[in-house]
């Protein structure tokens, strides 16, 4: 959508609906009137997500060219006149998964949404420009002073053009075309906890040519961490809690030492018949005096035990395989690791390109 946008308007006739069956009993038999009403399990539009925006230029024939930066062969850049947002739909869960579980809320092209069919389809559209509300503001700095707009105005009145893309399929357990393999890469640097060099604590920056200076770890280092309550971890372990069943997952952490594995096998139920035992999910723990269930605990002793945690007996090969998975094991093994070993004791400067580097090849 080549421009700024404020609200999503779904077009919607139908918000509940129940439909009513009458039907009559007789011969021999007191005739009798009921009527049955069954409400139907019907998908809501929510929300609507904005998952990037780039510049664009909008040529004469309506073409859209993204605009980052000065062409490498030093022509002049393309004027931008326009905005390109890749979003997301969101819907209410899917009350009839294809999957035991699917976490996906996104609303694909094709499914009734608010018993419409949502699609860009010309004959039957229900997803195009005039769904789009449209506030064109300021593209650029204000000044802090006066608020005025030092960057773009766009005198674009409407959306030029409303397009689903192609994107991850719906989650089906026979289909493995629709199973998501997803790498999550953590930052394992000294930043994420205040371990700094003396000149990124000031204005300074340390360029390409430069030796990294000592490391110090000032006496109020949170104050220069770059993730002191380790949001970072929470967040990847919730994004493998929103992976759908059928989809796989693998973790890494990465520092100036190393880019490792982030799985550990350390966990075990805090009661119950198997108390001291490494557990695969909390269904592997007994239950107290009450029948509550015990779950699975996160256990720092144990991810150093190799009796315990069965990554340690393995080499790096191996561990990103076993650690690989969709079974609830394996993603509790990928948030246990995250837990136990990306939060703490992060050291030196952040090799990013390596990580990815590293996820890109398994």
């Amino acid at each position: 959508m080549p421009t700024q946008r404020n609200v999503l308007f779904v077009p919607s006739t139908l918000v509940a609906v129940t439909l009513g069956l009458g039907w009559s009993i007789a011969g021999g038999l007191v005739s009798c009137d009921s009527t049955a009403k069954f409400s139907l399990q019907d998908r809501k539009f929510s929300a609507i997500q904005v998952v990037s925006t780039f510049p664009v230029n909008i040529g004469a024939g309506g073409a859209i060219t993204r605009v980052c930066g000065a062409p490498l062969d030093g022509s002049e850049p393309l004027p931008v006149n326009g905005l390109q947002f890749a979003v997301n739909m969101v819907g209410t869960e899917n009350p009839n998964p294809n999957c035991e579980v699917d976490a996906d809320q996104s609303i694909k092209e094709g499914e009734r949404i608010e018993q419409q069919v949502v699609t860009t389809d010309a004959a039957r559209r229900t997803v195009a420009i005039n769904n789009w509300k449209l506030d064109i503001d300021c593209l650029g700095r204000r000044d802090a002073g006066t608020g005025a707009c030092q960057g773009i105005n766009l005198e674009l009145p409407s959306a030029a053009d409303v397009r689903y893309a192609g994107t991850a399929p719906r989650c089906n357990k026979g289909d493995p075309g629709t199973w998501q393999s997803v790498a999550v890469i953590v930052d394992h640097s000294g930043s994420t906890s205040g371990q700094t060099t003396a000149v990124d604590t000031l204005a300074g920056r340390v360029g390409v040519e430069d030796e990294p200076e000592k490391v110090i770890l000032e006496t109020d280092f949170k104050d220069y961490a770059s993730d002191p309550f380790h949001a970072r971890v929470q967040a990847a372990k919730e994004l493998i809690d929103r992976l759908s069943s059928n989809d796989r997952v693998i973790s890494y952490f990465f520092d100036e030492n190393a880019v490792s594995v982030a799985c550990s096998s350390a966990r075990t139920c805090d009661g119950g018949t198997k108390d001291g035992l490494a557990c695969g999910t909390s269904s592997d723990c007994g239950v107290d005096a009450d029948g509550d269930p015990y779950s699975c605990t996160d256990r720092l002793d144990l991810n150093e035990d190799a009796d315990a945690n069965k990554f340690l007996n393995m080499d790096a090969q191996e561990q990103a395989t076993n650690c690989f998975g969709a079974k609830a094991e394996a993603k509790a093994n990928n948030k246990t690791g995250l837990e136990l070993n990306a939060k703490l004791g992060g050291e030196g400067r952040a090799p990013v390109w390596a990580a990815v580097e590293n996820a890109y090849d398994f």
